[in-house]
């Protein structure tokens, strides 16, 4: 049994924000021969699920970058690090006293202090409504608090405020996000391989930017795809609109 893990954004995912039937193919021939494709994304798992339970292929997923490892077929939640509540609000009230917007999750949807540019566009990008609260609800863990600002200088110097605390990791040129210290991509692909009774010497990881380091990292062979920025050793010859995923299973898997 292999295991293949693979972002979304910008490796499986095409720049219109589709799955080609080249991958799809690639990706069920894979399934079919007793092996386990799963996605491992930044994106809430309600977006996840949003793009791609129309395929039907799909078992598993790690989502928030790693904080949740869930069972797509069963609706089941395999494995969870989350923050808690008090986390989170000194993250968030940190960010804005620094005019740092920031969100969290909560049932389902995007939480902010303020409804801001930067949540609109964020809303709209994983299709996920908000809500805007004076205070955090009273729950007892959150998944994780993304911070997006224009300055990356700015998102850079944030980060250290909390580099003890937190995992914290950029997911796009100009945001990042705070999670548990045992909270990445590469502790979701051990956590599934282990629950699934696997071998971490049969698994392929494929990624495009800083938060999928920890997945290529912990992964026997990664690869990131053409189109990433990433100084990684082994690149696809495909970018993410030319089937980068068919290209890893069939050249180097099967």
């Amino acid at each position: 049994m292999k295991f293949l893990f693979s972002d979304l954004d910008a490796t499986l995912l095409s720049d219109q924000k589709t799955i080609s039937s080249v991958n799809l193919n690639a990706i069920k021939e894979f399934i079919n021969r007793g092996n386990i494709f799963a996605v491992a994304s930044g994106r809430p798992l309600e977006s996840i699920q949003k793009i791609l339970q129309p395929y039907e292929i799909f078992n598993y997923a790690i989502c928030y970058n790693g904080a949740l490892i869930y069972d797509l077929k069963t609706n089941t939640t395999l494995g969870k690090f989350f923050l808690s509540r008090s986390d989170v609000k000194q993250i968030m009230d940190t960010a804005l006293k620094l005019n740092i917007h920031s969100h969290s999750f909560y049932n389902g949807k995007i939480l902010s202090y303020k409804d801001t540019e930067e949540l609109k566009k964020y809303s709209a990008m994983v299709q996920l409504d908000y809500e805007i609260a004076v205070d955090l609800p009273q729950c007892n863990s959150y998944p994780k608090v993304n911070a997006i600002h224009f300055d990356r200088e700015i998102l850079t110097e944030f980060k250290e405020l909390f580099k003890e605390k937190f995992y914290s990791t950029f997911t796009q040129k100009n945001m990042m996000e705070f999670m548990n210290l045992k909270a990445n991509k590469g502790n979701g692909l051990r956590f599934l391989v282990h629950h699934l009774g696997g071998n971490l010497g049969n698994t392929y990881a494929v990624g495009d930017e800083e938060n999928d380091i920890p997945l290529l990292e912990a992964s026997a062979m990664g690869f990131a795809v053409q189109n990433s920025s990433l100084n990684w050793a082994n690149k696809t010859l495909s970018d993410n609109n030319h089937h980068p995923i068919a290209e890893i299973i069939y050249n180097h898997i099967l």
